[in-house]
């Protein structure tokens, strides 16, 4: 309606653009480009300056012709297709910033969760998960009086004292709640049980983005994974993972599915696909994966591997048992120097979670071209001995084997133990090294790069960087905001006129950009803003500043 018998300047933003071209395509509006009287003087001067000064009248004619049947609306379409071009780049690259954002989010690892799909009619699906996502247990309660048509009050008293003996029984210490349908009654509810301190210990819960859980619970991997379980209790599983580890959760959904973006069906689908496609993997890859733990679906976006080549990866450690080193993925089936070369950086062997007798002395290196590939033996005394003799540590770090030589250098100049990469002490004394001072023959880009990746201990996790999620106790009361009144919340989408903020009401309130005092916000940043007006229309923000 905004747009109705209304005349704008020719610098549309790609949002306005993108709801345009929606528009018309509903034959809700008509849409024209306009050129102006100047514009048409100029563009008939430059064709007449091509012609002759003679016959001026039949030239002009002429022009005239030309310029209302092909001319005009030549540049007419053009100006509207590079417009349109513009706008759908613009929306892909918010599509890729929001995606990465969201993959990158910071797990939460070490606790007990009791994950919550919201509903009225149907109830609240429950899952428990363990410390590494394991299903515990699952069922069905009813936390809100809607569920339930005769004593609805009664049924509930009576699955919330349901609630409470699985947390006795489980030790659960967190609630995520999905941000579905009923996901504001079901933390009214849940809020209201930890106010009256009926759990046995404290609990705290969070709202987790349930965007895709659904198209999860229908895919193949999920009746792979949770063949007994069926589709609504497999998306409360997804909701539960989603805190524990959401890279591995996210991925698991066709990137185009999580709809984190505006006008999705609008842009052309082969074009955002391969777009999110590859954030997918620079996300995987740049958080690195431990060869002998990680799950097939992770490995297959790994830089340089396919699902054939994830497969026979797995394949192989089940066979042989894990990994010693990097070198032994050469010997795996359809992995050659090329596939080898892309994906080996961003797979770790971390050779001091295996079993084995650790030697006081340091293996020595070996450039590839002397190395043979070794075939993995099954039998415990084999590969004990194998272990012993390639165990190479740096194949812990993000450190690609081609810099192997040079980091050695390295550590051996600065007096440090190979056997000690990733400890406190090797990490504190590499984080004072001065690249100028050292004496290896490399680019400063290289040495830089290894020094960051020696400078990190083996439980970090790249996405310790990026924002967790928030943890409440308590509910926040819509009838309590005022203008003026200051909140905490968690950016849940990003568009170019603004980003979407959580703050625990109905409705996501709206940042203007505008109102973003000169700051860019990402999609999952814990933010803090201040009410600027509520009324129907939503509730519009101001930022204050961004948490950490």
């Amino acid at each position: 309606k905004q747009w109705y018998q209304r005349r704008v300047a020719l610098r549309p933003g790609p949002f306005h653009m993108m709801a345009l071209n929606r528009g018309e395509a509903q034959k809700v509006l008509s849409v024209k480009v306009n050129i102006a009287n100047r514009g048409q003087h100029i563009i008939k001067q430059e064709c007449l300056g091509i012609l002759k000064n003679v016959r001026h009248e039949i030239q002009m004619q002429a022009v005239d012709d030309a310029c209302s049947r092909l001319i005009f609306p030549l540049v007419q379409r053009r100006i509207r297709s590079g417009l349109t071009e513009k706008a759908v780049e613009g929306s892909v690259d918010v599509f890729a910033d929001n995606l990465k954002h969201l993959l990158l989010t910071r797990p939460i690892t070490g606790i007990k969760i009791i994950a919550l799909d919201p509903g009225f009619t149907h109830g609240c699906k429950v899952a428990i998960l363990s410390k590494t996502g394991q299903v515990l247990k699952t069922d069905v309660i009813y936390l809100l009086d809607s569920g339930r048509s005769i004593k609805a009050s009664s049924f509930r008293k009576m699955d919330e004292f349901k609630l409470q003996k699985l947390q006795m029984e489980y030790h659960f210490d967190t609630i995520a709640i999905g941000n579905g349908t009923a996901c504001r009654e079901t933390e009214r509810a849940v809020g209201k049980m930890i106010s009256e301190k009926m759990f046995t210990s404290p609990v705290k819960y969070t709202i987790v983005d349930e965007r895709g859980a659904s198209v999860y619970s229908v895919n193949k991997l999920a009746q792979e994974e949770l063949p007994n379980l069926g589709t609504n209790l497999r998306s409360a599983v997804s909701i539960g993972r989603r805190v524990l580890d959401p890279l591995s959760e996210y991925v698991k959904i066709e990137p185009q599915h999580l709809g984190v973006g505006q006008y999705q069906h609008d842009i052309p689908q082969t074009k955002l696909k391969e777009r999110l496609d590859a954030v997918v993997t620079e996300a995987v890859s740049f958080s690195g994966l431990d060869v002998n733990t990680c799950e097939q679906h992770m490995l297959e976006r790994i830089a340089g591997l396919t699902k054939a080549r994830a497969k026979a990866i797995i394949a192989a450690r089940k066979s042989s048992g894990p990994f010693v080193n990097r070198e032994q993925i050469k010997s795996v089936k359809g992995i050659g120097p090329k596939s080898y070369e892309q994906c080996v950086g961003f797979l770790r062997v971390y050779a001091t979670r295996l079993n084995r007798n650790d030697s006081d002395s340091e293996p020595e290196y070996k450039p590839e071209s002397e190395s043979r590939k070794r075939k993995m033996k099954s039998t415990s005394k084999t590969s004990s001995k194998v272990m012993k003799l390639n165990v190479q540590y740096l194949d812990q770090t993000s450190v690609h084997p081609e810099s192997y030589k040079i980091a050695m250098e390295v550590i051996k100049e600065q007096g440090l133990k190979l056997s000690d990469v990733g400890t406190k002490e090797f990490v504190s004394m590499i984080r004072k090294v001065d690249p100028a001072s050292l004496s290896v023959n490399c680019t400063e880009g290289t040495i830089k790069c290894i020094l960051t990746a020696l400078s990190q201990e083996l439980d970090t996790d790249y996405r310790d960087q990026f924002s967790k999620p928030i943890f409440k106790d308590n509910l926040t009361s819509a009838a309590s905001i005022t203008p003026g009144t200051e909140l905490e919340g968690r950016v849940s989408n990003v568009t170019h006129f603004g980003a979407f903020v959580d703050v625990g009401l109905e409705k996501d309130g709206l940042v203007h950009i505008s109102k973003m005092r000169g700051q860019t916000l990402s999609l999952g940043q814990r933010v803090k803003v201040a009410v600027e007006k509520k009324d129907h229309k939503g509730i519009g923000l101001v930022l204050i500043n961004v948490m950490q």
